[in-house]
C-alpha cells in the first residue's frame, strides 16, 4: 500500500513479514583482481560462506578475521569459508569509488555460481555498513553500498541482488529488475549484512552471538500488534493466532502479547497513546520482556512503528536508548520502511546498534495484496520460526522461495510488481544464524 500521511509524519502501511536462512569455518586467500573485472565465466572457489570484510589494509583485515574466529568455530555444520577484503576488490582504487556492481563482478569472477540449496547452502556475509553514516556516526571502516533497483513501481536500496551470480546483469539489460530476471528459488548465496563501523564491532557481534545462543530467553516471543485499519483489532487477530500456535504447545518459552486492541484476544499489555507503549514495555526493568524475539505487525516508516492505526508512536528510534543492552533480541519488523533512508539512523540501524542481535525489516513500502499472501507472511512464516528448527537465514530462504512461487509468479500487472517489491525489499541485518526453536 502507498504511503499515507498522519500530520507531518509519513506512515507507510505495512503488513509483510519475512521468515528467513546458516554457516562456518576455514579460510583461503583470494588473489587481487582489477576493480570491476567481470571475467568471462564463473570462478573456481566453491566456498560455502564468503565473508566480505570492510578493510582496506592487511592489518585491519587480520584483526577482523581474528575477532570472527570464535563465532565461526561455534557454528555447525562446518562450512568452507573464504574471506574477501574491500582492498582486494578495489585494488588501487579509493574506497569512495566502490559500487555494488564492482563487488558483484568480483564475486562472479572468483567464486563458482553453484546455487544455494537446503542440503548444501551457501552464504554471503557483508561486514560493512551500506552507507558511511548508516548508524548515525561516520564509520571508520569503508561502506559496501546496496544496490538501488527499479522494479517498475518503486526505486529502493537492497542487498538481495548480491545473492545472484549466474546472470550477467541483475536487470536483464533493460534497467528494470523484474521477477524473471532473478530466480529467487535458486540464489547463489543467502545474504546477511552486519553494519560494523569499527574493528571492535566484530568482537561485539561475536560476543552477542555467543550470549544469545545460550540465553534462557532466546525462544521468548514478544508479539506486537498495531491496528492496521482494515477492521478493529486486525493485526491483533493475526498475533492471537501466532500466540496460540507457539504458546500452549511450549514452542516459545514465554509469549508476551503487546496489542493496541482487546477485541480479538486478551493482551498482556494494552498499549495506548497515553501509555504504556511498546517502548515502555521493552524498557520496564520489572516487566515481562527479558529479550528474545520481538515480532511487530503495524504501520511504520524509517523512524518508528505505530499503533491505533498510525495515531501514536509505539516505538521510535529515539526511544531505543531506553532498552537495556543486556536484553538481547531479534527484532522482526513487519511494518514498512524501518530500514529506509528517510531518516538516519533509521529504526533498524538503531535497534541493531543498541541490543538487537538481528533485525529483519524493509527498505521501502511493502504491499500486502490479498488474504492468502498476508496470512502466509504473517502467520505461517512467523509461527514457523518456532515450529521448525531453522535459523533466520534458512527460514528466509524457504519463505522467499515459496512466496515467489505461490504469489509473485502467478500474478500479473501491478499486483505482480507489488508482490515482487515485497520479495526484494526485506533485509537481514546482523546475525542470521540464531534461531527461535529450542
Amino acid at each position: 500500500m502507498k504511503a499515507r500521511k498522519t500530520g507531518a509524519t509519513v506512515v507507510r502501511a505495512g503488513g509483510l513479514v519475512l521468515a528467513f536462512a546458516a554457516l562456518l569455518v576455514a579460510a583461503c586467500a583470494i588473489p587481487a583482481v582489477a576493480a570491476g573485472a567481470t571475467g568471462s565465466g564463473p570462478g573456481h572457489n566453491d566456498a560455502d560462506l564468503v565473508v566480505l570484510l570492510a578493510s582496506t589494509d592487511l592489518k585491519t583485515a587480520a584483526m577482523e578475521r581474528k575477532a570472527l574466529r570464535p563465532f565461526l568455530k561455534s557454528l555447525t555444520p562446518r562450512l568452507r569459508v573464504a574471506f574477501v577484503s574491500v582492498k582486494r576488490i578495489l585494488h588501487r582504487a579509493s574506497s569512495d569509488s566502490l559500487t555494488p556492481e564492482m563487488v558483484r563482478d568480483y564475486l562472479r569472477s572468483r567464486f563458482t555460481w553453484r546455487a544455494s540449496t537446503e542440503t548444501r547452502p551457501r552464504y554471503l556475509g557483508i561486514f560493512a555498513p551500506p552507507t558511511p553514516y548508516y548508524t548515525g556516526t561516520l564509520s571508520t571502516l569503508p561502506a559496501i553500498p546496496r544496490f538501488t533497483i527499479n522494479t517498475g513501481t518503486n526505486v529502493f536500496p537492497t542487498d538481495v541482488p548480491y545473492e545472484f551470480l549466474s546472470s550477467d546483469t541483475i536487470d536483464g539489460g533493460d534497467g528494470t529488475v523484474d521477477p524473471g530476471d532473478l530466480d529467487v528459488t535458486a540464489p547463489t548465496f543467502e545474504v546477511f549484512r552486519v553494519p560494523v563501523t569499527e574493528v571492535d564491532d566484530f568482537t561485539t557481534f561475536t560476543r552477542r552471538h555467543e550470549i544469545f545462543s545460550s540465553a534462557p530467553y532466546r525462544s521468548d516471543a514478544t508479539l506486537v500488534a498495531g491496528h492496521f485499519g482494515l477492521f478493529e483489532g486486525d493485526t491483533s487477530f493475526v498475533q492471537c493466532v501466532n500466540a496460540n500456535n507457539i504458546g500452549p504447545s511450549g514452542l516459545a518459552t514465554h509469549v508476551l502479547k503487546v496489542f493496541d486492541s482487546m477485541t480479538q484476544c486478551q493482551p498482556d499489555v494494552l498499549t495506548t497513546a497515553a501509555g504504556p507503549t511498546l517502548a515502555d514495555v521493552l524498557a520496564d526493568p520489572n516487566g515481562g520482556f527479558h529479550g528474545g524475539f520481538i515480532v511487530d505487525i503495524s504501520h511504520g516508516n524509517s523512524f518508528a512503528i505505530y499503533a491505533d492505526p498510525g495515531s501514536y508512536e509505539n516505538l521510535s528510534a529515539s526511544d531505543v536508548a531506553s532498552i537495556p543492552t543486556d536484553r538481547l533480541n531479534v527484532f522482526i519488523s513487519l511494518a514498512c520502511d524501518n530500514d529506509g533512508s528517510d531518516s538516519l539512523p533509521n529504526l533498524a540501524a538503531v535497534m541493531y546498534a543498541r541490543a538487537s542481535v538481528a533485525v529483519i525489516s524493509a527498505t521501502t513500502s511493502v504491499f500486502p495484496v490479498n488474504v492468502q499472501d498476508i496470512l502466509f507472511a504473517e502467520v505461517d512464516s512467523v509461527s514457523g520460526l518456532w515450529q521448525q528448527n531453522v535459523n533466520l537465514l534458512q527460514g528466509f530462504h524457504v519463505f522467499r522461495s515459496e512466496y515467489y512461487t505461490r504469489f509473485v509468479q502467478p500474478a500479473t500487472g501491478v499486483e505482480r510488481e507489488e508482490l515482487w517489491v515485497n520479495v526484494m525489499t526485506e533485509q537481514l541485518i546482523g546475525d542470521g544464524f540464531v534461531r527461535a526453536a529450542r
